[in-house]
């Protein structure tokens, strides 16, 4: 297989190796051993390529590696392709219109940029960024960086450790499998723990001697790295463990925090937070404003905070131990 570049700076693809087609969507090109490969390659897209040389059934062919695929303009649909034998990793990017991206198996980078985009990740550790726009983003197994960045997002991460930012916008988060770090920002978000001992911020800065200010991150083929500080400003959030030892923290807002199962840590922060500890040994802190605290199945510690305003413990079942001004028998 091999690809030209026309003066126009349009790609030819010219395949002695591969079966090649075309249809309204775009060239698929279909390898001839275990390393197949489907690439959509609709009006508008460049390709940069590497100089990486890749045997196909024998015969040596031209490679992508990396793969680098800008839309450009209008709706595009990207693939990258599922590799087994050789390391890739592919650079997506949407451009403007509504776009779907899906990374491959061997792990990449997607930037959905302008529009309503949805991006997938594969098998690999991705890192995907949805950019301006309401988008979709799934991450597949693996350890993943998704960042929602504009809009209202909804971001899931699969299994896996991943790294979650909702950025701007009123986001939808979800860890799923995995011990992960979620983190709203801006906005009023609803992020889901789901399996394993995750940390869950809301938003604003993060809580003193905890997290870093700000995230340095060397993304795929990038010159420089990646960086995102925390922003000082919020919205309430919702805000739920679900499975696991969670710590989660509200901070700006009255944000309802639920820890689920497992033996939790809430943190309410700023504003008049409701925390609900429920099943496992929990400690709640509900810290500034107004706070409500509700212990839940097991021996919880419940404390309001020391800056002057009137909190309410409810212990429930279990021996709790509560520094507020409580409404329930602990």
């Amino acid at each position: 297989m091999a690809l030209c570049c026309w003066e126009d700076g349009r790609w030819l693809l010219r395949s002695t190796t591969s079966a090649l087609s075309r249809s309204a969507e775009g060239v698929v090109i279909y390898g001839n051993s275990a390393t197949n490969f489907i690439l959509t390659y609709p009006s508008g897209i460049t390709c940069e390529l590497g100089d990486r040389t890749y045997t196909v059934g024998g015969i040596h062919s031209s490679w992508i590696y990396p793969l680098v695929i800008d839309g450009s303009g209008g709706m595009d649909y990207i693939w990258g392709l599922n590799t087994t034998g050789a390391r890739f990793q592919h650079h997506l990017i949407g451009g403007s219109g509504n776009d779907r991206l899906y990374v491959g198996s061997g792990g990449g980078y997607a930037d959905g940029s302008d529009g309503d985009d949805n991006i997938y990740g594969g098998s690999g550790d991705d890192q995907l960024l949805g950019g301006n726009g309401d988008d979709r983003i799934f991450g597949g197994d693996g350890g993943d960086l998704i960042s929602g960045e504009d809009g209202a997002d909804f971001l899931s991460g699969g299994d896996g450790i991943d790294l979650i930012f909702g950025h701007d916008g009123e986001d939808e988060i979800y860890g799923d499998g995995g011990n992960d770090i979620l983190a709203g920002q801006g906005d009023h978000d609803i992020i889901h723990g789901g399996d394993g001992d995750d940390w869950i911020y809301g938003d604003g800065t993060p809580h003193p001697g905890d997290w870093p200010d700000e995230w340095r991150l060397w993304p795929y083929f990038q010159d420089e790295p990646w960086s995102y500080t925390f922003p000082s400003t919020g919205d309430w959030d919702e805000l739920y463990g679900e499975n696991g030892d969670d710590r989660i923290f509200g901070e700006i807002g009255r944000d309802h925090l639920h820890g689920g199962d497992g033996n939790d840590v809430l943190h309410g922060g700023q504003g008049n937070d409701i925390c609900y500890g429920e099943a496992g040994y929990d400690l709640l802190f509900g810290e500034e404003g107004s706070d409500e605290l509700f212990g839940g199945s097991e021996d919880d510690v419940l404390t309001g905070g020391d800056d002057g305003e009137v909190d309410w413990c409810h212990g429930e079942d279990g021996i709790d131990g509560c520094n507020c001004l409580m409404e329930y028998t602990c």
